[in-house]
């Protein structure tokens, strides 16, 4: 009995609490609380993410208690990398945006933060960070493959949680989205991985909503009717995926 309730508080059925706990409060509770405040787009989005943000936080310390670190120390050789590729994203921000005033600027940190804060908080802080206690750690051989499977399973559920956005954007804009989100998910995973901090992967996250907000602006995309701008999309949307991927792994070996 003992060792079965010690199962059922394992670092990995907590991670599945709590998720599933995010789920149902933010679903049942939150979403229809928020509604019938009948707030604009940017009270309703930020007051949601602040509240579920602090509902992720007490759901950790009551039932994981998985430490949280955000503080980093960078050494030359691991500080090119995050440099190179914000330089990267500044340059890809400048040369594609034209005509944005500061209001746009300001919706774009807006976008970045109310997205990377609390999802990186629970797909890598707690999710992440529980699996590899629950595979990784738990294990006296440690082996490279249990951690790339903490990455695959908390990237996909990362992925898959954009799933949310279906009823705001159409089923081609979020399958696309689902698919980049895997990719996207890898990088963050492996940056938390690599840096032990999970400053990085917010930090990260925040820029790549921030160009990405920066470039198409903040409300959901028409979804394409066209078949052939509907093949488009998704091939797009798989190349996105492989290159995140391709830099993921990279981060990994050199991590």
């Amino acid at each position: 009995m003992e060792r079965k309730r010690h199962l059922l508080l394992s670092p990995g059925f907590c991670v599945l609490y709590i998720l599933l706990l995010v789920v149902l409060i933010s679903q049942l509770l939150l979403i229809p609380a928020v509604y019938t405040l009948k707030l604009d787009f940017w009270a309703g989005n930020i007051l949601f993410k602040a509240i579920i943000l602090l509902v992720i936080i007490a759901l950790n310390w009551l039932l994981l208690k998985q430490v949280i670190v955000l503080k980093v120390t960078l050494r030359r050789p691991r500080l090119k990398p995050v440099v190179i590729w914000g330089l990267i994203l500044m340059l890809i921000g400048w040369f594609t945006v034209t005509n944005r005033t500061l209001v746009d600027v300001l919706q774009a940190v807006a976008i970045g933060t109310i997205a990377a804060l609390p999802e990186e908080y629970l797909f890598r802080g707690i999710m992440l960070g529980g699996l590899i206690r629950a595979f990784y750690v738990a294990h006296h051989r440690h082996a490279k493959y249990q951690l790339l499977f903490c990455i695959g399973l908390s990237s996909l559920v990362f992925s898959l949680a954009h799933l949310s956005n279906l009823p705001a954007q159409g089923l081609v804009i979020t399958i696309a989205q689902v698919i980049q989100a895997f990719g996207m998910g890898a990088i963050f995973a492996a940056l938390y991985i690599r840096y032990g901090s999970l400053l990085m992967p917010i930090l990260i996250h925040f820029l790549i909503d921030f160009v990405i907000t920066l470039v198409s602006g903040p409300y959901p995309k028409e979804a394409p009717s066209d078949p052939n701008a509907i093949t488009m999309t998704i091939v797009h949307a798989l190349l996105i995926a492989g290159i995140y991927l391709a830099i993921a792994l990279r981060l990994f070996r050199r991590g």
